[in-house]
């Protein structure tokens, strides 16, 4: 009997520790743990070719249906990717990054950047607003899937280095930077 008890105190003292390191190991992300009100943004219905729209559009491009005013003639859209942009949110995103591309003229240079905790870029310099350019880069960037945490110090890092000329970074995203260099970083009894 004494060495049942004594094996019944080590099973109980076994799981309590197990189940130490399995909350150690999986954090609570920023932004998890207590749930925040889903915000349900509308979402204009996708071209699904993602055709350019048939318009005039001599003022420069447009986003979320603002004027982008600037004497710049190029543009570098940064997009967050992280998991928090999820369901509406994404589809969103990507609709009006899609619709902005679509609304450059052909003398406009532009590339895309997309990032969690890490950096995607669609050019590697910015291009011509060609019909063939802008269909690729709206096609890029609906491929997009979320991942990770947000690095939006490193991905606008990265957009102005694609051109030291270009004056106009467009930055969409939902929230506070959780990563740096590749590092997250989580926060713990927030709320």
């Amino acid at each position: 009997m004494y060495y049942a008890k004594k094996f019944f105190q080590f099973l109980l003292f076994s799981v309590f520790c197990m189940s130490l390191i399995f909350l150690a190991a999986n954090p609570i992300m920023a932004g998890e743990g207590k749930k925040d009100k889903e915000i349900d943004l509308p979402i204009e219905k996708p071209n699904p070719m993602n055709l350019p729209e048939e318009k005039d559009n001599d003022d420069g491009p447009e986003f979320y249906g603002e004027k982008l005013n600037s004497d710049s003639d190029s543009i570098v859209f940064v997009v967050d990717f992280s998991c928090s942009m999820t369901g509406s949110r994404i589809a969103k995103a990507k609709a009006e990054v899609a619709k902005a591309i679509n609304s450059l003229t052909k003398n406009f240079k532009f590339s895309v950047v997309t990032y969690g905790c890490d950096v995607l870029v669609w050019q590697q310099k910015l291009v011509d607003a060609s019909d063939a350019n802008k269909a690729s880069a709206a096609g890029w960037v609906a491929a997009q899937s979320t991942r990770s945490a947000t690095a939006t110090g490193s991905a606008v890092k990265r957009a102005l280095e694609l051109d030291r000329n270009n004056k106009l970074v467009v930055l969409l995203t939902d929230g506070a930077p959780n990563c740096l260099n590749g590092s997250s970083f989580f926060s713990f009894g927030s709320e």
